[in-house]
C-alpha cells in the first residue's frame, strides 16, 4: 500500500490533533486580549482607542466572550473525535499498534517520546504506526465495501 494510500485514514486520525491546534490558536487570541485588557498602556496606543476607549472596551471585551464560547464548542468537538478516533484505533488487534497510534494521534506525542517509553527506535515506531495505519485503512475500504 502506498503513502498516498494512507492519506484518508490519517486525516480521520488527525482530527484530534488539528481541532487541538484550533483551540490553542483562539485561547492564546482570548489570552492576549485579556492582556490588553489588563494593560491600560496598550488601550491608549491607537487612534480607534484613543477617540472612543470605552467602545474599544466593549468590543474587546466582547471578542473575548466570543473567542470562549468558540473554545467550549471546539473541545466539544474535541470530545467527539477523541471517541471516534478511539473507536477506530479500538479496532485493531496489535495492543503495540493501539498504543502507539494513541499516543501520537490522541496523546499528541512525538514519535520520538512514544519510541522512547516502548523501548523502540523512532524508525520502528514508525514502521508499526505505518502498519497499523495500513490495517485501519484496509478495515476502513472494507467496511465501504471496496476491497
Amino acid at each position: 500500500m502506498s503513502k498516498q494510500n494512507l492519506t484518508p485514514i490519517y486525516k480521520d486520525l488527525m482530527l484530534v490533533r488539528n481541532k487541538d491546534a484550533t483551540i490553542r490558536r483562539k485561547e492564546t487570541q482570548m489570552m492576549e486580549l485579556k492582556a490588553c485588557l489588563t494593560s491600560r498602556a496598550s488601550l491608549t496606543g491607537g487612534d480607534r482607542v484613543k477617540a472612543s476607549p470605552v467602545n474599544r472596551l466593549e468590543d474587546i471585551e466582547g471578542r473575548i466572550d466570543e473567542l470562549s464560547r468558540d473554545v467550549d464548542l471546539l473541545r466539544a468537538d474535541k470530545a467527539d473525535y477523541i471517541i471516534e478516533v478511539s473507536d477506530l484505533i479500538d479496532r485493531l488487534e496489535d495492543e503495540i499498534e493501539k498504543a502507539i497510534l494513541t499516543d501520537f494521534f490522541i496523546g499528541k506525542m512525538s514519535m520520538r517520546d512514544i519510541a522512547d517509553s516502548l523501548g523502540y527506535t523512532v524508525q520502528h515506531a514508525y514502521r508499526i504506526r505505518r502498519r497499523g495505519l495500513m490495517k485501519l485503512q484496509k478495515m476502513k475500504g472494507q467496511a465501504n465495501g471496496n476491497n
